[in-house]
């Protein structure tokens, strides 16, 4: 539940305006977010160091395409191997990171050693930084920082920035104009096809996939109204979900993330 806790947070404090967030990322202009001091009250800084270019002291913008390698390329490499599985439709690189134990260099190499395999996914859509920003932080933590015990008993793959041009650009779609997360059935768009291909090198035990979304308008639009939450969970209620996997949902996943953030209400 440690990866589970600092993502919570992690998407807490990027959403709460801690962190500026980044228009057209390839370009030098951006605008800092003022929150209300009432929601400021709600998000203070969290209590452990959060390592991305972004949440450096002073910092007022997200971090860019080019940081984001660079941040990377500076990791401890001990349990960390990085791959580029293609280029976007923008010609940005779409990076993977394997970690393991053992250092594993190829998808080969990490299935062969037979351990769970968690896929972490970062800004699938590029107007969604905190996924983004979470998924450096975790990896400069599994690296070589507190979370890195946890590789004794897990794989793990991390997607730091799944749609690289949307983030650029700080819009929700590709270069394209197409929604990365509505192509995961057809897999017609060349980022889909570069995660699917990975994935069946791959397959996860369990996919944590960072989202974030805008309370007032997409409430009032869907809803007519909104709501005072702060965390909303989705159990995996769909029939075609295993039925032990709904149970593993109820019983052990859900009971475990309201404990975890239950010290932090």
């Amino acid at each position: 539940m440690q990866i589970l806790r600092h993502l919570l947070l992690l998407l807490a404090l990027v959403w709460a305006g801690i962190a500026a967030p980044a228009s057209a990322q390839d370009r030098a202009a951006t605008q800092r977010v003022h929150q209300t001091p009432p929601v400021l009250a709600r998000y203070p800084n969290v209590a452990i160091k959060l390592e991305t270019p972004a949440l450096a002291p002073g910092r007022k913008t997200y971090t860019t395409q080019a940081e984001l390698e660079a941040f990377v390329d500076q990791l401890p490499t001990t349990y960390l191997v990085k791959l580029t599985l293609g280029a976007t439709p923008g010609g940005r690189s779409l990076l993977a990171l394997l970690l393991s134990k053992e250092a594993a260099k190829t998808p080969a190499e990490l299935a062969q050693l037979k351990r769970p395999i968690v896929w972490m996914i970062g800004q699938q859509h590029g107007n969604e930084p905190a996924g983004g920003e979470a998924m450096l932080a975790l990896a400069h933590a599994l690296a070589g920082g507190e979370l890195t015990p946890l590789l004794d008993n897990l794989s793990i793959v991390i997607i730091p920035r799944a749609n690289p041009d949307g983030a650029a650009e700080d819009k929700r779609e590709n270069a394209a104009g197409q929604d990365i997360n509505r192509d995961h059935g057809l897999l017609l768009l060349p980022e889909t096809k570069l995660l699917h291909a990975l994935a069946r090198d791959l397959p996860p035990a369990l996919v944590i996939d960072a989202h974030e979304f805008t309370v007032g308008r997409r409430w009032v639009e869907k809803l007519g109204g909104m709501q005072a939450v702060d965390l909303m969970m989705l159990p995996a209620t769909h029939p075609m979900v295993p039925q032990a996997l709904r149970k593993l949902a109820d019983e052990v996943f859900q009971p475990a993330v309201l404990a975890a953030i239950a010290p932090h209400k």
